[in-house]
């Protein structure tokens, strides 16, 4: 199979959006009128606008690539939606139908060369992070005759079909076993059990609240080893998940000594999607340090810190934590609302007596649940392997 070196902006034409004023806008669709297509539209469709069509400047399809302009994330490539599409997306589509294929373009502008490229370059631009049109259309790729492009685009279709399968399979039984375990500790966390007992806030019982931040330079700064930097996505339910864990050198530390994680620390998640998850930090991964997305709960000797974890992860207690989002434009918790928060003071044989029936009743779940997010880690880093065989010649 031979490659050619071309200029990305000599087969593939970019087209940015438009759209009329807000004024113009309904929210319901109606005679007259013609979807205008958002970044955000593609993952939720509770927020669709309608535009006049005799406004509308620029169309697509549900088969068009489509380019999220800004983030973040920046550069996302999507489809599946028609109709008008606004300034915040741009068009990607061959310049001719004989030297470049839709489908392979689609799979070829999600490779991560391309990607890292464009968004490192993206984040240099002054004013708002965007895609710049330019420096796509300069971008130069190595491209296979239109046979092989359909061939290659065809094979990696059927690849990632298989990928998203084996995804789905991992998420539904990673739903299950959550579900299950959640009934339990609902049952044994319940907050009626513990109505005969003297409430206390965190504040009140702990020696230590507060997040930490992200050593200067950002990811880029991270090494492969080191002291464990912790981040949101290694702090699940009740389990610690060393799966991208990134490390930062003793110096780095130093700068940020007041956000050390100790043994018997809890890590409270406190932004984003995953806010609320709560989980002990295993002593085999401390002294560590956090970032700003997790909250460090140092408890006083009058609770064991798994006690309060399994607490704070009940339904209860993650229900005062989403009425706190209600109406907030961003899912965070300050340090304040977490020191508010209200723990029972249960005497401590009871707590070891309840930890005790816990871990004999969990145990093997939390194992298997670990392995099962390791899996679903796992096989959501397989389609950027695939694109990167398939734009190597190796499909």
């Amino acid at each position: 199979m031979n490659w050619e070196m071309v200029r990305l902006g000599d087969v593939c034409e970019f087209e940015g959006g438009s759209q009329p004023p807000k004024s113009t806008f309904r929210y319901a669709a109606q005679e007259g009128y013609i979807r205008l297509v958002q970044i955000q539209d593609y993952r939720r469709d509770d927020m669709a606008v309608y535009i006049p069509t005799e406004l509308a400047r620029r169309f697509c399809n549900k088969n068009d690539v489509m380019i999220g302009r800004y983030g973040p994330p920046v550069f996302q490539i999507l489809r599946g939606l028609e109709g008008a599409y606004n300034v915040a997306l741009m068009k990607a589509y061959p310049k001719y139908d004989n030297r470049l294929n839709n489908e392979f373009l689609y799979y070829l502008l999600q490779e991560e060369n391309i990607q890292n490229a464009v968004i490192e370059q993206s984040q240099r631009s002054a004013g708002q992070t965007g895609v710049d049109k330019d420096f796509i259309e300069n971008r130069i790729i190595l491209l296979p005759d239109i046979i092989s492009q359909r061939r290659i685009a065809a094979e990696v279709e059927r690849q990632l079909a298989i990928m998203e399968k084996a995804k789905q399979a991992a998420t539904e039984q990673l739903m299950l076993l959550k579900l299950a375990k959640e009934k339990y500790l609902e049952v044994a966390f319940s907050i009626d059990s513990f109505s005969d007992y003297e409430w206390i806030p965190i504040k009140d019982c702990t020696l230590k609240v507060g997040s930490g931040a992200t050593p200067r330079g950002g990811q880029s700064a991270y090494h492969t080893s080191g002291i464990p930097f912790i981040r949101s996505q290694n702090v699940l339910f009740n389990i610690f998940s060393p799966d991208g864990l990134a490390y930062i050198n003793d110096e780095q530390n130093e700068e940020l000594l007041n956000t050390v994680v100790q043994n018997g620390d809890i890590l409270l998640n406190i932004t984003g999607a995953s806010i609320g998850r709560v989980c002990v930090v295993p002593d085999n991964y401390c002294p560590a340090n956090v970032n700003q997305h997790v909250c460090i709960i140092r408890l006083d000797d009058r609770f064991f810190p798994e006690f309060v974890s399994y607490f704070m992860a009940t339904k209860e207690f993650q229900a005062g934590i989403a009425e706190l989002q209600a109406g907030a434009t961003r899912q965070a918790l300050t340090k304040e609302q977490v020191q508010n928060f209200k723990l029972p003071l249960v005497e401590k044989s009871k707590q070891k007596r309840i930890l005790s029936e816990v871990k004999a009743n969990t145990d093997s779940s939390n194992k298997l649940y670990e392995k099962l997010y390791n899996q679903l880690s796992t096989i959501n880093a397989i389609p950027a392997a695939i694109l990167r065989q398939a734009f190597s010649g190796q499909v």
